[in-house]
């Protein structure tokens, strides 16, 4: 796992939430990365925000004084009409003050440096070209392949997770991908490909695979320690950048990208970007 997808894991961690099984992994990775040590810093600073502000804005001081206030404005006023628009004001008052924290609270956590829920933004590398897709570190396979359905579904609490504290973690939805052509490194005949469940989740980064979509994929070679959130499969893998990493296969032998905006490549004209496969092949097809 690479450190983009340890930020959620680091969240949890300065909220003292994370789970004792994940901790050692956490701890052990923090002992050899200045980079993900920062981060951690800055996330045990929006904690520390929030305390300071509850600390700072107790309810119960809140209380004490409306009600100071009140008392003195009922002695002052003993007249029915004026307790009668006192008991107008005073709920409108208490109205004011809880809408203020709230307001106060929210404005804390979106300063720090955690990401909104609803909509997910995965902080990954761009890749503008398929030459710099062959040449990521990352990259285990690139194979043509036609999508069998939906293999299984699961809530990842150990990826780079936008909404995880909310307790609900990440939907990842697993495809079964049946191969037919191995252009780069190796794969077997059916392999289980992992990407965020874009029926659940609002993304620009990731749209959903239909049953028979025949597409290029280049992939990236998951397990149990890359991925220690996963538990129903040991080995699967995961497409590099999300969409940027997956191409429709289309008649006549071209590719295209499911995120053609990043590319500075391929065919241009009246149709969107389009790749010639049998040059892509050429272009990558010989192993490192």
């Amino acid at each position: 796992m690479i450190c983009r997808d340890l930020k959620e894991l680091l969240s949890a961690y300065a909220d003292n939430e994370i789970p004792p099984n994940q901790r050692d992994f956490v701890v052990e990775h923090l002992s050899g990365c200045a980079d993900c040590e920062a981060t951690l810093e800055s996330y045990m600073a929006v904690s520390q925000k929030v305390e300071s502000l509850k600390n700072t804005c107790g309810l119960s001081d809140i209380t004490a004084s409306v009600m100071l206030k009140i008392k003195e404005v009922s002695i002052a006023n003993q007249h029915s009409q004026k307790r009668l628009q006192l008991s107008v004001i005073i709920p409108v008052i208490c109205s004011v003050l809880v809408l203020f924290i709230a307001f106060s609270v929210w404005f804390v956590l979106q300063s720090g440096d955690k990401p909104n829920t609803g909509v997910i933004s995965i902080d990954m590398p761009i890749f503008s070209s398929i030459e710099e897709l062959a040449a990521s570190p990352s990259l285990s396979a690139v194979v043509i392949g036609t999508v069998q359905g939906v293999d299984g579904r699961e809530v990842d609490f150990g990826t780079a997770n936008p909404i995880e504290r909310t307790g609900r973690g990440i939907p990842i939805v697993f495809y079964k991908v049946n191969v037919t052509l191995v252009i780069r490194g190796t794969a077997n005949e059916t392999i289980v490909v992992a990407m965020p469940d874009a029926e659940t989740l609002s993304s620009s980064e990731v749209t959903a695979w239909k049953d028979g979509d025949e597409l290029m994929l280049f992939l990236h070679a998951e397990d149990s320690k890359t991925a220690p959130g996963i538990s129903k499969y040991d080995h699967f893998y995961s497409t590099l950048s999300l969409d940027n990493g997956v191409f429709d296969i289309l008649p006549g032998g071209l590719a295209r990208p499911r995120m053609p905006e990043v590319f500075q490549q391929g065919t241009v004209g009246e149709q969107p970007i389009t790749f010639n496969i049998s040059e892509v092949v050429k272009s990558i097809g010989v192993n490192p």
